[in-house]
C-alpha cells in the first residue's frame, strides 16, 4: 500500500526513494526491450520474481506506448519507441562481497526464452560499465 500519494514537485519524486536506496550500494542492472510478453517470459519472470536475492532486488515492466511511440526513433537517444515493453531486472546489495549473489541471479531472470527482444549494449570504446551510458544499437553512432 502506497501512502503519500499526491501532487508533489518533480524533485520530490526524484528523491522519494533515497532512504530505501542511499549512496553506496552495490547495483547489477539489466534491460530489455520487447514486443511481446508470452506465457514463457512470464513463467521466467515468475520463477526469478520468487528467488529475489535480495529485499532491494527488483523486476520492473513498463509499457512503451502513447506520445512515447509516437517519437521517431532517431529524434533522441531513447529508440525503440515503436510500442512494446521495456524489462528492467536490478540486483542490489550494501555489500560489494555480495557482487556473486546479484549479478548471476540479474543474468538468469532475464533469460525468457522466446522474447523478441532488442537488449542495451555497452559502447564500443567499453563505457557503459556502471556508468549509465549503456546504448541501444542504432544509438552506438552519436557515441563515438
Amino acid at each position: 500500500m502506497l501512502v503519500g500519494l499526491h501532487d508533489m514537485p518533480f524533485n520530490v519524486l526524484q528523491s522519494a526513494f533515497d532512504g530505501l536506496y542511499p549512496a553506496g550500494m552495490q547495483w547489477y542492472w539489466r534491460a530489455d526491450f520487447f514486443n511481446e510478453i508470452s506465457d514463457a517470459a512470464i513463467a521466467v519472470h515468475c520463477k526469478y520474481g520468487e528467488q529475489l536475492p535480495t529485499g532491494h532486488s527488483t523486476m520492473h515492466l513498463y509499457p512503451i506506448d502513447g506520445d512515447t511511440s509516437r517519437v521517431p526513433d532517431d529524434a533522441t537517444a531513447f529508440a525503440y519507441r515503436d510500442g512494446g515493453w521495456a524489462g528492467v531486472i536490478v540486483g542490489v546489495d550494501p555489500d560489494p562481497a555480495n557482487a556473486d549473489v546479484i549479478s548471476p541471479w540479474g543474468l538468469l531472470a532475464g533469460t525468457a526464452p522466446d522474447l523478441d527482444r532488442r537488449r542495451l549494449r555497452r559502447l564500443p570504446d567499453g563505457r557503459g560499465a556502471g556508468s549509465g551510458q549503456s546504448v541501444l544499437p542504432q544509438q552506438q553512432a552519436r557515441h563515438r
